[in-house]
């Protein structure tokens, strides 16, 4: 029998996997909002996924894929050009985002980061 913290886990990633699944379905419909929507859900079900901590490695590296996946599927879907973007600063890797205003807004780029220690760069 599955502990609580592994059903959750398991629930979770399940409904991500579904998620992901509606937003193929969108995307292959020509729904672009809808399959954008279900992108994002997917995500956000893999990182509820990921703050169970007793998740085996393995695991934890498939739904840590499986939730980046997700954000960058999203990412040509969002209503503002959106550039994923992987550094190394000084031996440091830095994967982010950089949100563009759209071209009638006057705000400069904003760029995304992961700042604390657990957290994931899609979730960030």
């Amino acid at each position: 029998m599955l502990r609580g913290v592994q059903r959750w886990a398991r629930h979770w990633t399940q409904s991500g996997d579904q998620s992901m699944r509606r937003g193929d379905a969108g995307l292959e419909a020509d729904q672009l909002g809808d399959a954008c929507h279900s992108y994002l859900g997917a995500a956000e079900y893999y990182w509820l996924a990921l703050r169970e901590t007793e998740l085996a490695s393995a695991e934890r590296c498939r739904i840590e894929d499986a939730h980046v996946s997700a954000f960058r599927a999203a990412v040509p879907l969002l209503p503002h050009r959106t550039t994923p973007f992987d550094l190394d600063v000084e031996g440091v890797a830095v994967r982010g985002y950089l949100f563009m205003p759209t071209a009638v807004a006057k705000a400069a780029p904003t760029i995304i980061w992961p700042v604390e220690g657990e957290a994931t760069v899609a979730s960030t």
